[in-house]
C-alpha cells in the first residue's frame, strides 16, 4: 500500500501501531533513499527510526577507478575482520517544500500514534 503524501513524501506500510515513510533523495539519485519508521510500544512508547542506504564514498582519493576499487576492498576487510565499519551518508533534502513535506509526514506519523498509545495533547 503505497500512498505518495507529497511530490517528495510516500508512505509505504502502515498498521495499528505503525506507520512507515519514504523519501528520496534532493540529488535524484535512485540510490539514495531514506526510511522514516513511526511505532508504538506498549514498553516503550513512542518510538521512531530512520534507515538509509550507505555506501563506500565514490568521491575518493584522486577518483580513480583503481582507488575507488581499493578503498572497497579496505572497507571489505575492515568488516570481515572487527565485524563493523564507520560509514557516513548524506541525504539532501532540496528546498524549503521537501523540509516542510517531511515534517508534515512526522507530524501524522505522531498524531496517529498519540491515539494508538493514548497519549492526548
Amino acid at each position: 500500500m503505497c500512498k505518495k503524501i507529497s511530490e517528495n513524501i510516500m508512505k509505504i506500510g502502515e498498521g495499528p501501531e505503525h506507520i512507515i515513510y519514504r523519501s528520496d533523495c534532493g540529488c535524484s539519485s535512485n540510490d539514495h533513499s531514506q526510511t522514516l519508521f513511526l511505532d508504538f510500544d506498549e514498553d516503550f512508547g513512542l518510538g521512531m527510526r530512520l534507515y538509509a542506504d550507505i555506501y563506500v564514498p565514490i568521491y575518493h582519493g584522486n577518483g580513480n577507478m583503481f582507488s575507488r576499487a581499493w578503498l572497497r576492498v579496505k572497507y571489505a576487510f575492515r568488516l570481515l575482520l572487527t565485524g563493523n565499519i564507520h560509514m557516513e551518508s548524506d541525504f539532501l533534502f532540496r528546498g524549503a517544500e521537501h523540509i516542510e513535506d517531511y515534517i508534515t509526514a512526522l507530524q501524522l506519523g505522531l498524531d496517529k500514534l498519540k491515539v494508538v498509545g493514548g497519549e492526548h495533547g
